[in-house]
Formats: structure tokens, sequence, C-alpha cells
């Protein structure tokens, strides 16, 4: 972070926090998938911005530091920004809105159907008014498989962790083919995604908690001047409680790899395995593989960029 760069940890930390306040402000927008998964990413870019600037954040009197143009972050800030990022409500809540959203979509869509409105509802058909009476039966049964799979979804992000949420879902109909288009409008174009959209939302969850952490161990550091040996450590002074892994079953809390190189925070990821904070690269992409190993947070700021082969 620029701010950060330059020796302004205050503007630094304002810069954190006002992402996630523009992340909480999509997500009350009327419901709907993309402003959700924008919010999820403006998470992420907060989460991005501490990993970056915790490392040599320097946290003290800000209103002394002010007096000599010494602009560094006051404690109640980084605390304040510490439970921001522990709280995933807001989250929670904008993932519901959109899936309420998509209900009503569903709704739409077959009522348009029903109601004669579109002529051709995907590529090479035309539905004649003949037609789309037999159809009406099909289409009234796949609105009624969606609305299921929507309320399974919604259910899905109230759950404490993320194979919890797994078990919730339902599995999508497997749907190809201009037939399918036609006879399952809902199952075949809105419902592929709510899986994915849902381990999304626990990804950003475990960053965000582990920027928590990392600004705990930042704050630590700096009142012992060495980092803590293990998480218990920031508790109560720092933080109230070690935050929980939430890809791991048993209420697991987040891992801490101190004196590996790089050291890390992480979570056991996609699998639920603890391969003790080890991580794969994802060359295609230029960045760490989300989805295979753990997925660390770097403590000293040094995330690895692959480049291309």
């Amino acid at each position: 972070m620029y701010e950060n760069q330059e020796g302004n940890d205050l503007e630094a930390v304002e810069y954190a926090e006002d992402l996630l306040h523009f992340a909480m402000g999509i997500e009350q927008y009327p419901g709907s998938i993309w402003s959700h998964l924008v919010a999820l990413a403006t998470y992420g870019l907060a989460a991005d911005a501490i990993e970056i600037a915790a490392p040599s954040l320097r946290i003290g009197d800000a209103a002394r530091a002010r007096k000599e143009a010494d602009c560094i972050a006051a404690p109640e800030q980084v605390r304040f920004l510490i439970e921001t990022l522990l709280d995933n409500k807001p989250l929670v809540a904008g993932a519901q809105l959109a899936l309420y959203g998509e209900r009503a979509g569903h709704l739409d869509i077959i009522q348009s159907l029903c109601d004669g409105k579109p002529t051709r509802i995907a590529p090479g058909i035309t539905v004649n008014p003949i037609s789309r009476g037999l159809a009406k039966v099909a289409w009234r049964m796949d609105a009624a498989t969606g609305l299921e799979l929507v309320t399974a979804a919604s259910e899905a992000v109230l759950a404490r962790n993320y194979p919890r949420a797994k078990r919730t879902l339902l599995p999508s109909p497997n749907v190809s083919g201009h037939f399918d288009l036609l006879l399952k409008p809902c199952t075949s174009i809105l419902t592929g995604g709510y899986g994915r959209i849902i381990q999304i939302g626990f990804q950003y969850t475990a960053e965000r908690r582990m920027a928590a952490i990392a600004l705990a161990i930042r704050w630590y550091e700096i009142d012992n001047g060495k980092r803590p040996d293990a998480l218990a450590d920031l508790v109560p002074r720092y933080l109230d409680s070690v935050p929980l892994d939430p890809f791991a079953e048993d209420d697991t809390e987040l891992g801490y790899r101190p004196d590996t190189d790089p050291p890390i925070l992480y979570s056991v990821s996609l699998d639920g395995i603890d391969d003790d904070g080890a991580f794969e690269l994802d060359y295609r992409r230029s960045r760490v593989d989300w989805d295979a190993m753990d997925l660390p947070f770097f403590l000293n700021g040094d995330r690895p960029i692959p480049e291309h082969d």
C-alpha cells in the first residue's frame, strides 16, 4: 500500500477500513449474485492490503504523532479494524440477500415464460404458443427445483464452517444441450455456481480472520519485541479468542507457523486436511492456488507471485 510505504500508517489502516465498509455498502443493495461477488472481492482487497501493511505497521499514540507529523496508527483504530474483520454478519446477510434475489429471479423467469413474453430462450429454439402450453408443466417443475436449490444455498451460508455448508447444498441437476435449456431454464442457467459462490465466501472469511490475526500479531510484536510463540498468547489483550478455521470440520483454530520461511498463518482450505501450511502456486493465474493444499496468509507481506511458464 502506498500510504504504508510512505510511512503514513494511519492512512493505511483507514484505507483497509474504507474497503471493508465499501464492501458492506455493496451488500446492502437489492439482492444480486453479482453485487455479492463484487463485495467478496472487495473484502479480499482489504485483506490483501493488511497483508502488505501489517509487517511494518506502527501502532502508538496517534495524537502525539500527528503533532510530530508522524502518522502512526492508534491502538483503538487497530482494535476497531480487527473487530470489523472478524464480524462476518454483513457478509452472511449479503449472501442471503443475493440468494433471495435469485429466488425472485427464478419466479420471474418462469412467470414470463408461462405468460408468453419471451419468444426465444435458447439459441436455435423458438417457443411457439403450442409448445409453450406443453412446456408449462416442465417449467413449473423446474422452478420448484430451482427454488429448492436456492433455499438450500441460503441455509448453507449460515453454516458454522464450510464442511457443514457443503453438506447443506443440494446437487445441481445435470443439464446439457438446447432441449434442456428449453425445459429447464432455471436449473440450467441460474443454479450452477451456488456451491462455488459459497466456497469463495468461506475463503474470504478465512482471509479476513487471518488479516485480523496478523494485525494482532504485529501489535503484540510492538509491545513485546517479538512475535508470539502461539496464537493463544494474543488472548485476551489483542484478541478476545483465537479465530476458528472456517474450513475445519471440528472447530479447529487457524494455523500459525512463525518459524517457517516465510512465516505464515493458514487455513486447511477445501480438502480440510492440515498440510502444516504447505501451499501450491497457480502458474496459470500467477497467484497462490486457493483450491490446493492449505490457504496461506504471509506475515512478512512477501506473498509469492509465480510467473507464467
